[in-house]
């Protein structure tokens, strides 16, 4: 058990203070009451600061993680979902510039090759048992500085272009919905340490499995193996992550290539990348020898929310 901040309830409401309430607030059609955002806050005794996994920084900054409630009509589908990812982490770019005092763009975002050694922030949709998103998890090893939490709660509802690609028709998106952006709201769900806002991608397991396909970082060289390269890249993987490497590593869709059906079915590039920049990506099982503790992200996009495992045993 861990503690929030030296004094939770007081850290929260500064925030909370900050954040544009009543009509016209900033992002908000009409304003909703305090009950409706949602929040809960976790609490506990023993200090966040100490212990090889999180170690304190110079920044006066104790908020690992956020959690949201996604509303969106139409439902927007996991395999869309860095899209949703990819404009939280623009949205809240432009807050933390507006914002300015009490905020660092370079820890928070790894903007202008920040060695963060992935510290900063990742965007990571989370499915419900429909596929449809249900929750967004703002993760930040870095913690997040109250002024930071106060500059992304203060606009959480915008449209999030569904169907295209930055140069309109998107092969990816054959089947999906097209039309008019929907608008995508967010409730502040909980914030505070990752293992009690979202225990689901904490483990500790030996097991974990693919939630959304695994993107290798690197290329395959002709002379190895599917299960060669994978094995190797996914080891690199984890040691970038502090992580031991996997005693074994299998498809959980095995096929010849390293684009399985069910990753296909993702859109694995950016809102501002080329609809042709074809990504290869699979599902993965993991084995370790030892129980780990997550969140384990891995791989390529990492960050807007691709190569999330879930503990399975």
């Amino acid at each position: 058990m861990r503690v929030l901040h030296r004094h939770p309830l007081r850290a929260l409401q500064r925030v909370w203070k900050a954040v544009p309430t009543g009509p016209g607030a900033s992002g908000s059609a009409s304003a909703e009451p305090d009950r409706d955002r949602m929040m809960a806050v976790a609490v506990s005794t023993e200090s966040p600061f100490h212990g090889p996994k999180h170690p304190r920084t110079s920044r006066d900054a104790t908020i690992e993680a956020l959690r949201f409630v996604v509303r969106c009509d139409p439902p927007l589908p996991i395999r869309r979902g860095i899209l949703l990812a990819d404009a939280v982490h623009h949205r809240f770019a432009r807050a933390l510039a507006r914002a300015g005092g009490g905020t660092d763009e370079t820890v928070v975002l790894g903007r202008q090759g920040a060695a963060t050694d992935h510290q900063h922030a990742h965007w990571v949709p989370l499915a419900g048992p429909d596929g449809a998103i249900s929750d967004l998890l703002i993760w930040v090893p870095a913690r997040l500085t109250t002024a930071e939490v106060a500059a992304v709660l203060a606009d959480t509802t915008w449209p999030v272009a569904v169907g295209t690609g930055s140069s309109g028709t998107d092969p990816q998106e054959a089947g999906g919905a097209v039309g008019g952006p929907p608008e995508v709201r967010l409730l502040l769900h909980s914030a505070g340490p990752a293992d009690m806002v979202t225990p689901l991608l904490c483990g500790p397991a030996t097991v974990w499995q693919t939630a959304t396909p695994y993107l290798p970082v690197r290329h395959r060289k002709a002379r190895h193996s599917v299960e060669t390269f994978l094995a190797e890249d996914i080891s690199h993987a984890c040691a970038y992550r502090g992580l031991p490497a996997p005693t074994a590593v299998t498809r959980v869709h095995p096929g010849a290539g390293l684009l399985d059906g069910w990753a296909a079915g993702f859109r694995r590039y950016r809102i501002q990348e080329q609809s042709d920049r074809q990504r290869v990506g699979l599902g993965l099982r993991l084995v370790f020898a030892r129980p780990v503790t997550g969140p384990v992200l891995l791989g390529r996009l990492a960050h807007f929310g691709f190569g999330v495992f879930l503990p399975t045993g």
